[in-house]
């Protein structure tokens, strides 16, 4: 447009990557209206003030609960008596119509009875008359009476029908023979199957091995007659069927190799001597038939050439070019067999160095495979899940100490001390004869309010009670140790810093400029120089312990039983600081909270030794 300067269009370049990468620390502006707290929040900041204001009326409404329960225990048991009473009537009526009922049932049983006997007599007189015999009448009229009883009574079984008489069939007697013959036939059982004496004993019997010696031509009367053993037939079907392969093999030799005859040097011999024949061979002449099949034709059948004992069969063997079996004297007709691989390889191999080199070489040449993630899985034991329980009931009386002061104002307060000298004073007060030790926050006599401008004093019991519940609380091992550090539970990842015990105005200044919420998330109690016990942190946070240690009863006096799920008190009975210590706590929260506006104080609360332990 006419007389309107267009600006040059800034470019905008992308921003070159930095060499280092650098984790830069992100500042925050400072704000007035951050600190500033909004109308929804002072609403909930004014209905927490009540809420924790009403604790103790809510506390005496509970025990109040707890003493009604109590009281009603005796008209609970009354009732579970009535109702126990109730029931043992139920049951004794329950039994009373069951006896009654098995009475009806045997007088019903007894009749019937006596109408069987007068109903058998006369049949028996009237068939007597006829003559029929008394067993088909009495077979007869037992069929009626049992019709008439189950027409009449059906539910109602008499004795006979309970127990009937079994009726045994006679066994019918089958040759030995008979069943062998069958297992033969089904299992296709030969002598020349081959099989290994174990073999033979798994997958037949000594019946089926006998009928196929008897079958074959040997004589079993011998081994019946002495009851021979599994293992002997087994050793002799075997050397039944060695005799056969050995005829087999001598049978089917050339023609060629049969016709050779070699005539011994000696004169005196003058049979000639056939290589290669066993002793049950035949002598007849294979030239007239140069056909092969004559040589199958003239093999000897077993019926031909029966071996007669076991003495003759062992003979057969040793003539024979075969060598013998040789058996073990441990084992006992067990046979080596050659090893036959599996037909198929196994599903998972076996590993090996070799293979896992060559794994390794394999992965090298491929690349890199990212690492396996491998859970790690705790398992927790019993000491250790009461460990974590009784550290949760410790972090919840921290969060109660830090979480409020840290909701209601966001801005840190200036830090403060309370200090408690070294040495004790000794107080004869006559207020102090009202102390308690173990006495329920129910029954606890208030004391007398002191003037305002009184020092702060509390008893040297109540203090060292006092201690004695900070070192529980912050799991403090020695009794003697005075250095501790509370720290907020939601900042416990946080590695808390190394306070030197002895600091100085210039330490506190530096502790100042420290993190906002490191600052609000830490209390500090140590012993200065000159042995006093100093309490140093946020100023609403010490008065939020103060008053927390004030409200709640003392858990390190209290015995802890876990019953696998929760930490429970073992007893009813609870552990409280004494009213004038509770009331020392209560002033100090006062000015605690008077002082969080004006910069922060330094508070000294005296140690009165009033001469009387067990006193709080």
């Amino acid at each position: 447009m006419a007389g309107q300067q267009t600006l040059p269009r800034k470019k905008l370049s992308p921003k070159s990557p930095s060499r280092v990468l650098k984790k830069r620390k992100t500042f925050v502006a400072y704000n007035r209206r951050d600190c500033e707290l909004t109308a929804h929040q002072q609403s909930w900041a004014r209905s927490l003030a009540v809420s924790l204001s009403g604790w103790r009326k809510r506390q005496a409404f509970l025990q109040a609960q707890l003493e009604a329960h109590l009281k009603n225990e005796a008209e609970r048991e009354a009732q579970e008596a009535v109702r126990k009473a109730a029931l043992q009537a139920e049951e004794g009526e329950r039994r009373a119509q069951t006896a009654k009922l098995q009475a009806e049932a045997a007088e019903k049983f007894a009749r019937d009875a006596a109408a069987y006997q007068k109903r058998a007599s006369e049949i028996h007189q009237a068939n007597m008359e006829d003559g029929i015999e008394e067993e088909t009448v009495d077979e007869d009229m037992h069929a009626y009476t049992k019709k008439r009883s189950d027409v009449e009574s059906p539910n109602l079984a008499s004795p006979a029908d309970i127990h009937p008489t079994p009726v045994v069939q006679p066994a019918v007697k089958v040759d030995w023979r008979i069943k062998a013959q069958m297992g033969i036939e089904k299992k296709k059982l030969t002598v020349d199957k081959g099989w290994s004496a174990l073999t033979w004993n798994q997958k037949s019997n000594v019946h089926e091995r006998l009928l196929l010696l008897e079958s074959g031509g040997y004589d079993i009367t011998e081994l019946q007659d002495r009851k021979a053993s599994s293992e002997e037939i087994t050793a002799i079907i075997l050397e039944l069927a060695a005799a056969q392969q050995k005829s087999d093999s001598t049978s089917n030799e050339p023609i060629q190799k049969s016709e050779e005859v070699k005539m011994l040097p000696d004169e005196r011999s003058s049979s000639p001597v056939i290589p290669h024949s066993s002793v049950d061979e035949p002598t007849s002449s294979p030239a007239k038939s140069p056909d092969p099949s004559s040589a199958k034709n003239s093999q000897p059948a077993i019926e031909d050439s029966p071996i007669s004992s076991p003495q003759k069969a062992l003979e057969s063997i040793i003539q024979s070019d075969i060598p013998p079996i040789i058996e073990e004297d441990t084992q006992p007709f067990c046979f080596d067999e050659p090893y036959h691989p599996r037909a198929s390889p196994p599903l998972k191999r076996k590993r090996d160095y070799h293979s896992d080199a060559q794994d390794l070489e394999d992965t090298a040449a491929i690349g890199s495979y990212p690492a396996r993630k491998k859970r790690n899985m705790v398992f927790c034991t019993e000491d250790t899940l009461r460990l974590q329980a009784l550290q949760e009931i410790k972090r919840k009386v921290f969060r109660r100490v830090f979480r409020p002061t840290r909701s209601i104002c966001q801005k840190p307060s200036p830090f403060s001390k309370v200090v408690f000298p070294a040495d004790a004073s000794r107080d004869n007060r006559q207020a102090m004869q009202n102390a308690i030790s173990i006495l329920d926050y129910l029954y606890t006599k208030q004391p007398v309010t002191p003037s305002p401008d009184e020092p702060l004093s509390i008893p040297l019991t109540g203090y060292h009670k006092l201690m004695a519940e900070l070192r529980f609380l912050t799991s403090t091992n020695s009794a003697a140790e005075t250095n501790m550090t509370i720290i907020d539970p939601d900042f416990d990842d946080e590695e808390p810093d190394k306070i030197d015990t002895s600091q100085s105005e210039a330490g506190a200044k530096d502790l100042e400029a420290e993190d906002f919420y490191r600052e609000k998330s830490r209390i500090i109690i140590f012993k200065d120089e000159q042995g006093c016990q100093v309490f140093q942190g946020d100023t609403l946070t010490l008065a939020k312990l103060f008053q927390v240690l004030q409200q709640q009863e003392l858990f390190h006096h209290v015995v802890w039983e876990w019953d696998g799920l929760r930490l429970s008190p073992s007893s009813n009975l609870r552990w409280s600081l004494g009213p004038e210590t509770q009331n020392t706590l209560l002033r100090i929260v006062h000015h605690l909270r008077q002082y969080a506006e004006t910069g922060g104080a330094e508070i000294w609360v005296h140690k009165v030794d009033n001469g009387r332990a067990g006193h709080l």
